[in-house]
């Protein structure tokens, strides 16, 4: 019994010491956001992703900034180059791609980091490979809009659904270092 209040002082203190420490590390705030009512800003992003998902790269560039930047669609940031590359292949292995279903809201930020014109679409992409079955993910993109181009993205995924509808499993690393 004595262990275990020990173990449960250690704890608390741990939890004393280090909690305020991350909490530190936190640099969020508040960000009070303005509905667009401009509805040129969210059709430019919608026309954005029907050029990509349609393979159409000569107009998909013309919604992107020269100084485009994406992130979260692999370890480094890409820009436009890139960007267009990568979705050159996703047409190229893929025999369809599109959003299932979702939606988008559009907001405004007046100061702070994330200044500016923001659509933000989510929902369910799917595309299938060729030769493979359908792929179904949840996905969420933030696009910032300056002078009528999109300058910056964040692409999330949910990606291991992704990975076990392809066929890949999950295991645990003694499984997998015997494997």
């Amino acid at each position: 019994m004595k262990k275990i209040a020990c173990l449960s002082s250690l704890l608390v203190l741990f939890a004393l010491a280090i909690i305020p420490q991350l909490q530190a590390q936190v640099h969020t705030y508040y960000m009070e956001p303005t509905v667009i009512t401009n509805e040129a800003i969210p059709q430019l992003v919608q026309d954005w992703f029907t050029a990509k998902l349609s393979g159409d790269f000569e107009e998909m560039a013309t919604y992107m900034a020269d100084d485009f930047q994406v992130f979260g669609t692999d370890e480094q940031a890409m820009n436009k180059e890139a960007y267009i590359n990568l979705w050159k292949g996703y047409y190229a292995e893929n025999e369809s791609q599109g959003i299932q279903s979702g939606g988008y809201f559009a907001v405004s930020f007046d100061e702070g980091e994330m200044a500016g014109d923001w659509v933000v679409y989510t929902g369910q992409a799917t595309w299938t490979p060729k030769g493979g079955n359908q792929v179904v993910s949840w996905f969420c993109q933030m696009v910032k809009v300056e002078n009528q181009k999109i300058v910056l993205s964040y692409h999330f995924q949910d990606n291991l659904p992704i990975m076990m509808q392809m066929g890949f499993s999950l295991q645990p690393p003694a499984q997998a270092a015997n494997n």
